[in-house]
């Protein structure tokens, strides 16, 4: 497996797993409000994790550059 492989496979695995989550989080939710804040962290921890993966490791240097898109 490529590391592009690798890597959409532990998004993938990590997006389904916060959602499941977060959705069992869900039963017997009531408030509107919280659930709108809920989702909305939920997300931000997705998106979060699926930038810190597209990234790669942090560079030793801060003058180096590491981006690397996921395209292929």
């Amino acid at each position: 497996m490529t590391n592009k492989e690798e890597i959409r496979v532990k998004m993938a695995e990590f997006f389904s797993g916060e959602i499941s989550s977060w959705i069992d989080s869900q039963k017997g939710q009531t408030d509107g409000f919280e659930y709108g804040r809920s989702y909305v962290e939920s997300m931000q921890r997705i998106s979060s994790e699926v930038f810190q993966l597209s990234m790669g490791k942090n560079p030793k240097s801060k003058n180096q550059k590491n981006f690397k898109p996921l395209k292929e």
